[in-house]
């Protein structure tokens, strides 16, 4: 199908351009979530980091780091499972007499 006057031919240029648009706001969204999952995992990602270095420069034993390792990985697993108060820090903003009662 090939356009046959001015009109058509301004129309398919409209629909690639429309294409084109749309295609690169979704690749856009994807990068953008991407980014965002990436951000999440980095602090976690630096400190295995220096962990490594730490059992690599101090020559730490392959059986005693996988002790380790599973240690962190259980220890990471609750803690993530669990919010603190302190990491609500809109608890802050409710009268001291409501919060004591949200403590106990």
């Amino acid at each position: 199908v090939v356009p046959e006057n001015g009109l058509e031919r301004l129309f398919a240029v409209l629909v690639i351009l429309f294409a084109m648009v749309t295609f690169s706001s979704f690749v856009s969204t994807i990068t953008n979530a991407m980014t965002q999952l990436r951000n999440l995992n980095r602090e976690k990602n630096e400190q295995m980091t220096v962990l490594r270095r730490y059992f690599s420069e101090n020559e730490v034993h392959f059986h005693l780091m996988g002790r380790v390792y599973g240690c962190l990985q259980k220890a990471m697993g609750k803690s993530r499972r669990r919010v603190h108060e302190a990491d609500v820090s809109i608890l802050q903003l409710l009268p001291w007499t409501l919060r004591t009662e949200l403590q106990e």
